[in-house]
């Protein structure tokens, strides 16, 4: 089971009662504090880190070509701006993405081009 986390509150219920979590992703400052929070208060519930699952959800608009101006959300951006974004979130320990291309409005052409390229970037291939 994993709990939707963007308070401190929330991250302390996921840590006591969840096998992971599904965090907020805002700005990496708060994607940084979110995770490590996290990490704490598992070990202090008792529970083994190794045992957690986090899931991030991209909601960014994503860009087929031009990158987005800084500052712009995690996973948000050019296919480059995502290949740098998923590095720091693995470093976080982040062990699986969601994105959402709906946020996008990809026709669906261009969403058939884009995924395989969009499964390279997140895989290292």
């Amino acid at each position: 089971m994993l709990f939707g986390v963007g308070s401190p509150a929330a991250l302390r219920r996921a840590a006591r009662f969840a096998n992971g979590i599904n965090p907020i992703l805002i700005d990496w400052k708060r994607v940084e504090w979110l995770l490590n929070t996290y990490w704490m208060l598992v070990r202090e519930a008792g529970h083994d880190p190794q045992q957690m699952v986090i899931v991030v959800r991209s909601n960014g608009v994503m860009s087929l070509s031009a990158p987005l101006p800084q500052p712009r959300p995690p996973l948000s951006g050019s296919l480059e701006q995502l290949r740098q974004d998923i590095p720091r979130l693995a470093e976080l320990e982040v062990g699986h993405v969601f994105f959402d291309p709906a946020a996008s409005s990809f026709t669906e052409r261009e969403l058939l081009e884009w995924l395989p390229r969009l499964f390279r970037v997140t895989t290292g291939e």
